[in-house]
C-alpha cells in the first residue's frame, strides 16, 4: 500500500513480508539523491521525533533511495493483526510529520 504525502518526489509505502515475518513502513524517494542527503543530514532529529531508529538505504547503484522501519510480527496470530496495522499507521503518521518539514 502506498500513501501520498503531497509531493511527487517521495511517498510512504506499507508492506508485509510474510516470508520473513516483517511489517515495514518505508519513506521511498523516487529519483533524488540530493533529497535523500537532505533527510540524512537531519537523521538524528528525524529519528528523535519518530522515537525509532530507521534503516537508511541510499542505494547508490539505483535511482531510488529508501528509509524504513521494520517490525517482526507473527502473521499466524490473527489476534495481533489489528495491533500490527495500528503500528504501521502510527509509524506512517510519525514518518510523514518528521520528514515533511525537510521537503
Amino acid at each position: 500500500m502506498t500513501l501520498s504525502i503531497g509531493s511527487s518526489a517521495c511517498y510512504i509505502s506499507l508492506s508485509q513480508i510474510r516470508k520473513y515475518g516483517h511489517v515495514i513502513v518505508e519513506w521511498y524517494i523516487s529519483d533524488d539523491k540530493d533529497l535523500y542527503h537532505k533527510f540524512f543530514d537531519n537523521k538524528d532529529a528525524i529519528e528523535t521525533e519518530m522515537g525509532v531508529q530507521l534503516e537508511w538505504n541510499e542505494l547508490p547503484e539505483k535511482k531510488a533511495s529508501r528509509i524504513l522501519v521494520c517490525k517482526d510480527v507473527d502473521f499466524d496470530n490473527k489476534e495481533k493483526w489489528s495491533e500490527q496495522f495500528d503500528w504501521m499507521m502510527d509509524m506512517a503518521m510519525k514518518m510523514k510529520k518528521a520528514f515533511k518539514k525537510y521537503l
